[in-house]
């Protein structure tokens, strides 16, 4: 599935006319990701209870904390991560922009339904920062790699639907017009607990 290649060596899967990239140990950095989120939660315990991310809710649509990675990460590891990206999206996609990431955690409760970006940008990623170890479960993401028109307007039917368990330090990268889906399982309301991910787009 590519997720075995080497850093730097991934290969699409492709479904149909729709690839999909997933690169395993994609981040040298991905350690000091995971700590300084760490430390943000961590520090709430002094702050009155209050952490850097707000709480995102459409109804229907998606629950989860988010917050911009510049009020999560140190500017050196931030600035690091951009040019990894860049450097993968330029070799990989021959894309030469990748947005900085927000940070999304997914606690208890927390989902996004099957849906489609509302956006300009050819493809998107995601960065798993979490480790799957006693409460933390990773993110499943579903995405959409096939479908067909329906019967009218603005209606398409679901052919293939391809599940990805994000492992810690794992990149998911696909076209941005594919519908996709991130779901948890049952988790605590500590974002410690919760599935991370470092969320953008490449163009």
């Amino acid at each position: 599935m590519g997720a075995n290649q080497p850093q730097g060596q991934s290969k699409p899967i492709t479904l149909s006319t729709s690839p999909l990239y997933v690169e395993t140990n994609f981040y040298k950095r991905a350690e000091d990701l995971r700590t300084q989120f760490e430390q943000k939660i961590s520090a709430a315990q002094s702050n009155g209870g209050l952490t850097p991310f707000g709480y995102a809710f459409d109804p229907d649509k998606f629950q989860c904390l988010m917050a911009s990675a510049e009020r999560i990460f140190a500017r050196d590891v931030l600035e690091d991560l951009m040019k990894q990206l860049c450097s993968w999206a330029s070799g990989s996609l021959g894309a030469s922009h990748a947005s900085t990431p927000q940070a999304r955690v997914y606690i208890n409760g927390c989902k996004r339904s099957l849906l489609r970006d509302d956006t300009s940008a050819r493809w998107h990623y995601a960065l798993s920062i979490t480790r799957n170890v006693g409460r933390r479960r990773s993110a499943v993401v579903k995405i959409v790699t096939e479908t067909r028109p329906g019967k009218r307007a603005q209606e398409f039917r679901i052919d293939r639907v391809l599940s990805v368990e994000l492992q810690f330090n794992q990149l998911l990268v696909h076209q941005s017009n594919n519908p996709y889906a991130v779901e948890v399982g049952k988790a605590s309301m500590n974002p410690l607990d919760g599935a991370v991910l470092l969320d953008g787009y490449m163009w």
